[in-house]
């Protein structure tokens, strides 16, 4: 007997090294080979890490709308509304098929894709401020194969099961392992509420604002004609960059907060400006040069009035700080940054 109990622990010890051998785990899964990016890329090749960040874009739409909700058949939701939603992972333009942890920290698979598996970033926040788990995630796969469009049924069909394996992860158990390319397609799943669309009609249209986790919010609409959004202040992936272990990313966030401030303060004294000017570290102060001389060699001679015209639009629109409203905005959130660093400290 003890002989069989021993044989049997063996056996058992032999199957999970197998099955644990064969599992990867990584920050992106590519359809083919390998991903692009590493774990600690700051940023994909096609975008600027010195583009100029602020300012206004005003865009149009055909047609009208009369629902928020572009997730179901019924309505007709408004431009944009996608800025507000986030998904589990997200994908590159510069490869063929791959995706990247999103809401997600790392994905899991094992070799033969028959399930994907993906632990969300612990400071992934909605709108309010609450944390996004694990029971958001299936509860959003459940309703939109229930009461979504009928896109996510078919897109979806393959999933036979999603399970909670603890409050920031969660796996999808597929019906085929045929189809190598649905740990990729998962991913792509929105991820919504379950706490503010528990007590609202899913099927139904609506124009109450939503919650999403997205950086931008809804800031004013007019039904059917117009909408507006918003940078989110509070926006978690923001304030990741100051508490991020790659120590470029940190540098990144906090260059761009120095920059803004003092570019700020120039324009409201700048002779106080220029005294704490002093006080940057050399090289830091050479990386900002660096990146006024690349900025110079782009400047667009339309610029100025541009600003003067778009600033008398927004004061005509009830907005009486014009465009400095958005530095305005800005420096909130930079005071808000600091105010949850020291508060981390203590």
């Amino acid at each position: 007997m003890k002989t069989l109990k021993t044989a049997f622990i063996i056996i058992l010890f032999t199957i999970s090294q197998n099955v644990f051998a064969n599992t990867t785990i990584s920050h992106a899964i590519a359809m083919h080979g390998e991903p692009k990016y590493n774990k600690d890329f700051l940023s994909v090749e096609y975008v600027s890490n010195n583009a100029e960040k602020g300012g206004n874009i005003v865009r149009s739409s055909i047609g009208t709308y009369d629902t928020f909700n572009p997730f179901t058949l019924k309505g007709t939701s408004a431009a944009g509304i996608g800025f507000l939603y986030e998904s589990l992972t997200t994908g590159s333009s510069d490869e063929a098929f791959t995706e990247y942890g999103l809401l997600a920290e790392t994905i899991e698979w094992p070799e033969d894709r028959s399930w994907v598996a993906f632990t969300l970033r612990d400071e992934a926040i909605w709108h309010d401020r609450k944390k996004i788990s694990s029971e958001d995630v299936i509860w959003t796969f459940n309703t939109l194969i229930e009461k979504g469009h009928p896109f996510y049924k078919y897109y979806y069909g393959d999933v036979s099961e999603v399970i909670k394996l603890s409050e920031n992860k969660v796996k999808f158990i597929f019906s085929t392992n045929t189809n190598k390319e649905l740990p990729l397609i998962v991913g792509q799943l929105p991820v919504l509420p379950q706490h503010y669309w528990e007590d609202r009609n899913f099927e139904e249209t609506t124009l109450d604002i939503p919650i999403g986790s997205g950086p931008y919010k809804i800031k004013s609409f007019d039904a059917g004609r117009s909408i507006t959004y918003e940078l989110n202040e509070d926006y978690w992936a923001f304030k990741n960059t100051s508490t991020n272990k790659n120590p470029y990313v940190k540098y990144a966030g906090y260059s761009f907060a120095l920059r803004y401030c003092m570019s700020n303060l120039y324009k409201r004294n700048s002779k106080k400006a220029r005294i704490l000017s002093e006080e940057i570290f050399p090289g830091v102060k050479k990386n900002f040069n660096d990146i006024n001389e690349f900025w110079k060699k782009y400047q667009n001679p339309f610029e100025p009035i541009f600003k003067k015209t778009y600033d008398k639009f927004l004061k005509i629109n009830n907005q009486k700080s014009g465009i400095a409203s958005y530095n305005e905005m800005v420096s909130l959130v930079i005071f808000d940054l600091k105010n949850d660093i020291n508060s981390q400290k203590k």
